[in-house]
């Protein structure tokens, strides 16, 4: 799990520092979030997959809660790492920390992962993972 919160948490400071240089040259035209998808999916496989070669005896229910607690904690990190981090980049955004939410993003499910909701995420995540 340590490994995957520090993943989440550099994701989070690469993905402030990506946006920071986005604002400041508007030349960026693209919409990286399924470069961004695929990287995060593909790291989780090989997540899964370290996490089945060491732990030889876990059954697939033991598995898939695993899985599921890392994919729980990842937008309460990552999120909070983006926001505090753009905020020591650019102090006039995100200025509430673990209560900031992004009004202009174009990833789908930030319209929806508000800052109670990644809340409840981390505690569903560290319920999996504890149980």
């Amino acid at each position: 799990m340590i490994y995957w919160i520090l993943y989440c948490l550099f994701d989070g400071i690469e993905d402030a520092y990506f946006y920071h240089f986005k604002d400041v040259n508007k030349s960026t035209k693209i919409n990286e979030h399924l470069v961004k998808l695929f990287k995060r999916v593909l790291t989780s496989f090989l997540v899964l997959i370290y996490i089945n070669i060491q732990a030889n005896g876990l059954n697939a229910l033991e598995l898939i809660k695993t899985l599921l607690a890392l994919i729980l904690v990842q937008p309460f990190i990552h999120n909070n790492a983006y926001y505090n981090f753009r905020h020591y980049l650019d102090n006039r955004v995100y200025k509430y920390g673990l209560t900031n939410q992004s009004k202009n993003s174009t990833a789908f499910l930030t319209k929806f992962e508000t800052p109670v909701l990644r809340i409840i995420y981390l505690i569903l995540g560290m319920i999996c993972y504890i149980i």
